[in-house]
């Protein structure tokens, strides 16, 4: 009999062993910080407990923010020596604001984490004014611009589309700026692909906001920022996928200029497509990649003739024909 009261004793502690660590395991599932014990007790325990982490983690993040305004405060105030050490008050107000945004993310405050970001931004903009190193002022602003991004993700996971369109024009301007002071002519043409993305994504968010025309002349935007980036590249088979790339986003923001109604806007964007079509063929060295580009680019120019004749606009849709045949011609000769 003891003997049974010994097995049942020892199998009451396996179990008790055995549910401890697939608790633990759970818990390291769910990124928890609650002890094993607590996630034992009675299910409202633990919602209250979860409850009172929430608000001590919202705390936190407020402290820090109001951490953060005073280093800005004081820095503003001059009330320290040198341009250095302001900037580096600046640098430290953009790392607490990150870390307020850190803590209100983790509770699923995506709208008030955008929020410090954005401040965060704005700190780091006031370190790049008082920073006088070239070097250091293109890494500041490729900061800024990685700020923007993580805002417009957040702004993005709320359905906030209009306002993460925003925050990533605002990274494009901060990539644009970091371009004006690279030194480095390799890094200065990343950043203008960069800077290309960017507009692409704005258009994308601007889509997903029904802002079709905005959408429309940003995706245009960025198929220019790519077709420069393609006429500085020296490769001519990189250079001709980036024309190519350029012409597939012209066509893009012709189908948004259609879906906006614009017709007239739909054909000036597929004239450019062309126009990039046959400079990628003009670009290439492959034979039968530059046939496969020069139909394509026919195929569009003969479109937007028709759409000029449908849009009552003969003349228009005559000098696309003439334009298309000294153009491909040209190529032809290559």
């Amino acid at each position: 009999m003891t003997k049974q009261k010994n097995l049942v004793k020892v199998s009451e502690g396996f179990i008790l062993i055995k549910l401890k660590k697939m608790t633990e395991e759970q818990l390291k599932i769910e990124g928890k910080e609650t002890t094993p014990q607590e996630a034992l007790q009675p299910e409202e325990g633990r919602r209250r407990l979860s409850s009172e982490s929430v608000e001590g983690l919202i705390k936190e993040a407020e402290k820090k923010m109001s951490e953060a305004k005073e280093l800005i405060k004081s820095a503003k105030e001059q009330k320290v020596q040198g341009q250095g050490e302001r900037a580096n008050l600046y640098e430290e107000a953009a790392t607490r604001y990150g870390e307020a945004a850190e803590l209100l993310k983790s509770v699923g405050k995506s709208q008030e984490a955008a929020e410090a970001i954005l401040h965060k931004a704005y700190a780091l903009e006031e370190a790049e004014k008082t920073e006088t190193n070239p070097e250091n002022k293109t890494e500041l602003w490729k900061l800024i611009a990685d700020a923007h991004k993580e805002r417009a993700e957040l702004l993005k996971s709320v359905g906030k589309f209009q306002e993460a369109a925003e925050a990533i024009q605002l990274k494009a301007y901060a990539l644009k700026e970091a371009e004006r002071t690279e030194t480095n002519p390799e890094k200065k043409a990343e950043l203008r692909k960069l800077i290309a993305d960017a507009r692409k994504e704005g258009a994308e968010l601007l889509e997903e906001a029904q802002e079709l025309q905005q959408a429309a002349w940003a995706m245009r935007f960025s198929a220019n920022e790519l077709k420069e980036v393609a006429q500085a590249e020296k490769d001519p088979e990189k250079r001709a996928e980036l024309y190519e790339e350029a012409a597939t986003r012209y066509k893009e923001a012709a189908r948004l200029h259609e879906s906006a109604g614009n017709l007239e806007q739909l054909a000036n964007a597929r004239l450019e497509e062309a126009y990039a079509l046959k400079e990628a063929a003009n670009a290439t060295k492959d034979l039968e990649g530059k046939s496969k580009l020069l139909r394509a680019a026919e195929r569009a120019y003969d479109e937007v003739a028709k759409l000029y004749e449908s849009a009552g606009k003969p003349n228009e849709a005559a000098l696309v024909r003439v334009y298309k045949e000294e153009a491909l011609k040209e190529v032809r000769k290559i």
